[in-house]
């Protein structure tokens, strides 16, 4: 578990240190988020799937991606938690995401978007008994939103990963956020 999350913190800094050695436009660079994250039903025969899970995340926007650029990068930390028949189940994410703006900005400064994610997931089971199983795999994630000019932005995302000790871990999330 101690390597999982060393291994987690470290593609983390890996993605991050560039983005803290310039210093150009920084403005609006972290954003913040929170929703609900849905497995489906045929999870381990429905012992974890079909029950919402409460999500949040942050993200910090790399330098050089402007707030409305066509082009953003950004690396990003989500979390989901919930609970189904056989215990709780804990998802935690980090990886790097790009989205691309489609068509220009309406007067409003609103825009639609579109964009893919690719990171590490660490899974976090907790069964009846007081057992726990851990687990990280690489995960992918495909996004579709819609950032306001006032700084707040709507998400629906597909986040695909491998099974993980026969817990299917692939699900839909929907969030909203701010950028600070």
């Amino acid at each position: 578990m101690r390597f999982r999350l060393l291994v987690v913190i470290l593609s983390v800094a890996a993605c991050i240190a560039p983005a803290m050695r310039a210093a150009a436009d920084t403005q609006n660079a972290v954003a913040v988020k929170v929703g609900g994250y849905f497995l489906g039903d045929d999870t381990a025969g429905g012992y974890y799937g079909g029950s919402p899970s409460v999500s949040a995340g942050a993200e910090y926007r790399l330098a050089g991606s402007g707030f409305d650029a066509p082009f953003r990068t950004s690396v990003y930390v989500d979390y989901s938690h919930g609970r189904g028949q056989a215990g709780a189940l804990s998802l935690y994410s980090t990886g790097v995401a790009e989205r691309v703006r489609i068509g220009r900005p309406s007067r409003g400064g609103a825009f639609p978007y579109l964009g893919v994610g690719f990171g590490t997931n660490v899974n976090v089971f907790s069964l009846p008994g007081g057992q726990g199983v851990s687990q990280t795999a690489f995960a992918q994630k495909a996004i579709l939103g819609l950032q306001r000019g006032d700084g707040i932005f709507y998400e629906a995302y597909f986040r695909a990963a491998p099974q993980n000790a026969g817990v299917i871990t692939s699900g839909v999330g929907v969030s909203v956020g701010y950028h600070l």
